[in-house]
């Protein structure tokens, strides 16, 4: 006999436990090896032992780290989350920001500087780990800092025709666009102003100029017009960034954002078309035609994945059960790169066989993993009312 409740209790028995392997034991193994009590900061990746690897430091990792533990303290982890970000808080405005009040791309492990450029992508992070740490405590100089940085983006990255530059040899990335949107989506409530505009800018380049109007997907690379132009006129496609677009245009809908339904559901369903079934993960990234074209599935796809997915099940007039069931299958995607000797680390690679690559974890993916386990038990072991998606 056919259960129809099945996938709803295998969504919530796989939140239940996430929930518990990110309060129990990553968080606490990330504070305990994962964060440098001598010198400052965090650590770029554990090995599969538990041990720091010495590394550069790169400028996302450390307000990723501080907006990870912020985020998790909210939601009910009972550990230090605000000794966590105080540590790594100091130790990233002491050693990343320049004179200019940008932040740098890359410190050695003692603390001298490795890489003094300064990329947007790095600045959307260390506005989203200032909003981690203002939410924690609440500091008017937090806000203050917020918003002398986001003056200082809008100064030295924006696009005449809309949005912004990327600092880099492709200049007009849609993830820098992104992560600034997440970033502006989260300080719009507390700060307005600026951050709200922002917000509203590239959102509404989302709609209007990323999402090709014809395939529904939103492309890595594009020209100064914004029209896709990919490295050597191929179109890069990766379906973590559909589910983790879709996430943030509905975040922003909630806060006075343009009508998303639609937009949301499609670039789901590009993300979700592109799981292999062999391997119930979705691949780095696939061409215009839907076509697989890097054959590896990272960690943080299927993060995005479920966290988009669950949301989904919640808010969706449609058939709820279409994403129920593709959160649950989600959520057990991302148990399998979770499965190691010392529990509380990850795997990131794997290959089309299902083998995971065997190297250290990366401090990156914590943020990926925070952030959709929170979605997954908010939505899940203590949904609120968190409201439809504005249509």
């Amino acid at each position: 006999m056919i259960d129809p409740n099945h996938d709803d209790r295998m969504l919530a028995e796989a939140a239940a436990w996430l929930w518990r392997w990110l309060a129990e034991d990553a968080l606490p193994l990330w504070w305990r090896a994962g964060t440098d009590r001598v010198g400052g900061g965090f650590f770029e990746s554990l090995g599969a032992d538990g041990v720091a690897l010495p590394a550069p430091r790169r400028c996302r990792v450390q307000p990723r780290q501080i907006y990870a533990f912020a985020l998790s303290g909210q939601a009910g982890w009972v550990g230090p989350a605000a000794a966590v970000v105080d540590h790594g808080l100091g130790y990233f405005i002491e050693k990343y920001r320049r004179p200019d009040g940008l932040f740098r791309t890359c410190i050695e492990a003692d603390g001298r500087v490795r890489d003094d450029h300064a990329v947007l992508y790095d600045q959307a992070f260390a506005l989203l780990g200032l909003f981690g740490a203002h939410q924690i405590q609440p500091q008017s100089h937090l806000q203050q800092a917020a918003e002398s940085l986001l003056s200082c983006i809008l100064k030295h990255y924006e696009h005449g025709p809309g949005g912004f530059r990327e600092d880099d040899a492709a200049p007009f990335q849609s993830n820098a666009q992104m992560h600034l949107f997440e970033a502006c989506i989260a300080w719009g409530p507390v700060a307005g102003g600026a951050f709200t505009d922002t917000a509203n800018e590239l959102g509404g380049l989302c709609l209007d100029r990323l999402i090709d109007p014809e395939r529904g997907v939103i492309d890595e690379y594009y020209d100064a017009d914004w029209r896709p132009d990919g490295p050597g006129g191929e179109r890069r496609i990766e379906p973590g960034h559909q589910f983790e677009w879709a996430w943030l245009l509905s975040q922003w809908s909630k806060t006075g954002g343009r009508p998303v339904a639609a937009h949301v559901e499609r670039l789901f369903r590009v993300g979700e078309a592109s799981v292999l079934p062999s391997i119930n993960a979705a691949p780095a990234a696939i061409s215009a035609d839907g076509a697989m074209s890097d054959p590896v599935a990272r960690l943080w796809p299927q993060t995005e994945r479920m966290r988009t997915a669950a949301m989904l099940s919640r808010t969706t007039k449609g058939d709820s059960a279409i994403y129920v069931r593709a959160a649950a299958r989600a959520a057990a995607s991302v148990r399998s790169y979770l499965d190691t000797p010392i529990s509380g680390l990850w795997r990131d690679k794997q290959t089309l066989d299902g083998t995971f690559v065997d190297e250290p974890a990366p401090a990156s993916s914590l943020y990926h993993l925070a952030t959709a386990i929170v979605a997954l038990k908010a939505f899940v072991i203590d949904p609120v009312a968190h409201g439809e998606i504005a249509r």
